[in-house]
């Protein structure tokens, strides 16, 4: 024999179980009896106000083009060629970026040029340091070598002194 409590507990889990299918009906059935699903040619119609977007692949393809100039990029070397395209592509970017500035899709080109210019920047900035401390270290041994000269004159003029005496 069953418990007549579990009975009772069954039967109100049906009920309840009935009741919300009961109501979740009756609630979409009012909610949504008026609503008007968009049909395809609605979504094809759908005026965009002409506004060009972005040209992905087009800037894609500047941007890996700036990027492999800034890896290949040496500021040591006398390739004049090479600097002058990176800094004509970076303002390409920038060009692209004035002309659409009020479209947030372009947003991506003053990005895109800020952080090309700060790593053509910071490179040339290395290479400015490396030369400052390779010519400050030459400086440093010349001044050594002066300094020791310099100290065992000194020292020869002492033992000099010492031998008239």
């Amino acid at each position: 024999m069953q418990n007549p409590i579990a009975k009772e507990r069954k039967y109100l889990i049906i009920y309840l179980l009935v009741f919300y299918i009961l109501i979740s009906t009756i609630f979409f059935k009012a909610t949504y009896t008026n609503y008007k699903f968009p049909e395809q040619k609605n979504l094809q119609s759908f005026n965009f106000k002409n506004e060009t977007l972005l040209d992905v692949e087009k800037y894609e393809a500047l941007s890996d083009s700036i990027n492999k100039l800034i890896t290949i990029y040496e500021p040591g070397s006398k390739k004049m060629l090479h600097e002058s395209t990176l800094n004509y592509e970076l303002e390409e970017l920038r060009k692209d970026y004035n002309t659409n500035t009020n479209k947030e899709d372009y947003k991506i080109l003053h990005q895109l040029d800020d952080f090309y210019s700060n790593q053509f920047f910071d490179k040339k900035a290395i290479e400015n340091s490396i030369k400052n401390s390779e010519f400050l270290k030459k400086n440093l041994e010349e001044c050594e070598i002066g300094f020791k000269q310099t100290q065992n004159s000194i020292q020869l003029q002492e033992a000099l002194k010492g031998i008239k005496q």
